[in-house]
């Protein structure tokens, strides 16, 4: 068969294939929906977006001081650096007349679909034949799918990081295209798509400077002055695009808290990674562990690592660079100063997939080398049977990942149902509805368990502005981008120091009567939402349970409390803005919403930050003397 005809057979497979699992996993339905794919860090994202969206929109700045959240919070800084890809995705798509929802849920769609072209555009790049190339983008859509980290990423909401993880192959290879034949077209596209590759996530960065550092030490000494200009214009480009969310962030870094929560792992993980053993969720994710693809990937790229040693390839250094700290910061980041704070466990994904191109090189180097063939009739057969046993650990675990294509265990002898799974595990809960997580978006209806009754509750029952503390992350997420409350909650490890407002982060145990009403007094708490049991809060004498919605449990506060926790008058806030009317001048006024450098007074009056032990922060004092009428606003300087 002619080689053109044979390559356009195999891409044809391979984008069905991906196609398929595409419509399967995510739903092209689903992706031009209007309504945001919500759940887990979903939530956090579509707050994050739509409140940058409004700073574009309404201030034409790319953070806000954001009212909905935490009494008040700089939105758009730090704790959302890793989502300005996203932000600026949806942006450009609501400008052009995409409704807000379906443009958030086409960053999802565009991050399943470019995997495999990511993979195929690289590895012909890194000068690898076309249908090895192929080989490098199925490996990828494997990788996305059946990897287990790979797939808990973008199913739990950190899609921005699963796609970092494939698209910096692409700067890495352009860049690595340059060095070698010192093109100009190459220089300008390892520019752009390094600056694209940090503005869809910071982290691209501990992946991409040691494999950028590698290629440019190995050819330095060859390189005349254009070319080392060039390097630099391609270092200050980067900086120049994402200059203006460094900048927000920088200007906030007094706020900056510990970020060593997630991804925590060790070596321990390595042995347990290889054997699909789940050690902690917190660090690899609520899914079971399934690396098959992974350590093929991993395994073929040690044997390209070795041909290319040998043969003095100039992909070799480039290679082990970035595969080298990608291995280290997965498996040893304990052992290594501060990198627990950009959540090492991370980088499994950009290891898969430079691993991957690796592989393709390694199979198309075996084939090209003829030796498969001068191999004798016995070493082939035991590379087949090798080929038979890799394909079943790869179904096996592509299998996990699509329950609804294994068919259910049969009952007992006697008829009883069967004590474990098709997979061999017990039973997820009592009743045997769900013995499987299928990872699909959008989630499941049990995972919304009483979640649209409670917002619907709260939204015919609640007035404008008033103060809710709630203690199930996603649901405090939610209630802030889509209804009118102030919201104390949402994602609870938020590395900035507003995140104390939370009650669930402040006291992570139960404390006495007097620190609960302290609390809610100064942040002027008037509902309570319980997912779990909280003994101090459900025995506070200032709260009453007025109802319960499948586990959710509403409280109102029985004493009156404003947002206003000093003085007399009225207000009224929204993103940006505070509203003061009817107050005495002669006394100090003390708002409940956090102190923040850039907030200005007018007209005459200015405010003040005011200490309270149950902020970090502070909030706002404005002292006697000013208007009965009055704004705070942001000045942004």
């Amino acid at each position: 068969m002619d080689r053109r005809v044979s390559f356009g057979l195999c891409a044809a497979a391979l984008v069905l294939f991906h196609l398929a699992l595409t419509e399967h996993f995510l739903g092209f339905g689903t992706a031009f929906s209007a309504q945001p794919i919500g759940g887990d860090d979903f939530e956090t994202h579509i707050a994050q977006t739509y409140r940058v969206l409004e700073g574009l929109e309404k201030y034409g700045k790319s953070w806000v001081y954001d009212v909905k959240l935490l009494a008040g919070q700089p939105e758009g800084t730090i704790f959302d650096a890793d989502n300005k890809g996203w932000e600026i995705w949806t942006y450009a798509l609501y400008r052009l007349g995409v409704p807000k929802g379906m443009a958030f849920n086409l960053y999802i769609l565009g991050a399943h679909l470019g995997c495999p072209l990511a993979l195929f555009l690289a590895a012909r790049l890194f000068g690898i034949r076309r249908l090895a190339s192929l080989l490098a983008a199925l490996f990828g859509s494997l990788l996305w799918f059946f990897d287990s980290f790979n797939h808990w990423a973008w199913w739990v909401g950190m899609v921005a990081y699963g796609s970092a993880g494939y698209f910096v192959v692409l700067p890495m290879a352009c860049f690595y295209r340059f060095v070698q034949d010192r093109k100009l077209r190459h220089a300008i596209a390892a520019a752009v798509l390094l600056a694209l590759a940090h503005l869809n996530h910071p982290y691209s960065f501990f992946v991409l400077a040691p494999a950028f550092g590698a290629l440019y030490l190995q050819h330095a000494r060859s390189f005349v002055r254009r070319e080392h200009m060039l390097v630099a214009g391609i270092a200050v480009f980067t900086l120049g695009v994402n200059a203006y969310w460094l900048h927000a962030a920088f200007s906030h870094w007094h706020y900056i808290l510990d970020s060593a929560y997630f991804g925590q792992t060790g070596p321990s993980y390595l042995v347990a990674d290889f054997f699909g053993i789940l050690m902690s969720p917190s660090d690899t994710g609520v899914i079971g562990t399934r690396a098959a693809t992974r350590f093929l990937c991993l395994a073929l790229a040690v044997c390209a690592l070795v041909a290319w040693r040998r043969e003095r390839d100039t992909r070799f250094v480039v290679f082990v660079t970035t595969l080298g700290v990608a291995f280290a910061l997965s498996y040893f980041g304990p052992y290594i100063p501060h990198a627990g704070q950009v959540q090492p466990y991370r980088h499994v994904v950009p290891l898969g997939y430079v691993s991957a191109i690796a592989a393709a090189a390694a199979v198309e180097h075996v084939f090209a080398s003829g030796a498969l063939a001068a191999a004798a009739a016995s070493v082939r057969w035991v590379l087949g049977a090798a080929v038979l046993l890799v394909g079943q650990l790869l179904a096996r675990d592509a299998l996990y990942f699509l329950p609804e294509y294994v068919p259910p265990v049969r009952p007992a002898i006697d008829g009883a149902k069967s004590p474990i799974t098709e997979h061999g595990y017990g039973w997820m809960d009592e009743d045997k509805k769900h013995a499987h997580v299928p990872y699909r978006l959008p989630r499941a209806e049990y995972y919304q368990h009483g979640v649209r009754e409670l917002v619907s509750w709260l939204e015919k029952n609640t007035q404008t502005g008033d103060r809710v503390l709630i203690d199930s992350p996603p649901l405090g997420e939610r209630l802030a981008w889509r209804s009118d409350l102030e919201v104390l909650g949402g994602f609870r490890q938020k590395n900035i120091e507003h995140a104390y407002s939370n009650f669930f982060r402040l006291f992570e145990n139960p404390v006495s009567d007097e620190l609960v009403t302290d609390y809610l007094s100064a942040y002027a708490v008037r509902w309570v939402v319980l997912h779990h049991a909280r003994p101090d809060l459900e025995r506070s004498p200032w709260l009453e349970q007025v109802e319960d919605l499948g586990g959710l449990r509403i409280y109102r506060n029985r004493v009156a409390v404003s947002q206003l926790r000093q003085g007399k008058g009225r207000l009224r806030a929204r993103t940006n803005r505070i509203e003061v009317w009817a107050s005495d001048p002669a006394e100090d006024l003390v708002l409940s919403y956090h102190f923040h450098e850039m907030l200005r007074c007018h007209p005459d009056c200015r405010i003040q930050r005011e200490p309270n032990k149950l902020s970090r922060v502070g909030f706002i004092r404005v002292p006697a003397a000013s208007p009965r009428e009055f704004v705070i606003w942001n000045g942004y300087q």
